[in-house]
């Protein structure tokens, strides 16, 4: 199946989504547009380490609530996908990148990361 090509829109909305986050006092600390084999299209997926394992609607809320009150209007909120700090994927996606100083506007491409497999990402943050 052909995925939509991310364009400059959805990689400016990203950054514009991180800002509000760090601003609202949740830190992300992996943040990526990105594909995988098992979805039909871009998703946002982000992990904090302040997110935990069993509670990810918690994370939701605190996400849309962020970005609502910082005026993203709700029809403009990423397909947000959450990832927990001991996630295989985030592990291994910061054990690959953990010497690299700056990683925003790296792409990945057909790769196996931990348990998933990239068909295209956009990466903002990995730390």
């Amino acid at each position: 199946m052909t995925k939509a090509i991310l364009v400059a829109p959805e990689i400016e909305l990203g950054s514009k989504v991180i800002q509000m986050l760090d601003k609202a006092g949740i830190r992300l600390n992996v943040a990526l547009w990105a594909v995988f084999e098992e979805d039909d299209d871009w998703r946002f997926a982000v992990c904090s380490r302040g997110f935990r394992e069993g509670d990810r609607r918690t994370a939701y809320l605190s996400i849309r609530t962020a970005l609502e009150d910082a005026g993203l209007p709700f029809r403009s909120i990423p397909n947000v996908m959450i990832l927990v700090p001991r996630d295989p994927f985030v592990k291994e996606l910061r054990a690959l990148f953990a010497s690299s100083a700056n990683v925003e506007g790296v792409r990945i491409t057909s790769q196996r990361i931990g348990d998933r497999i990239i068909e295209d990402a956009y990466v903002y943050r990995i730390e």
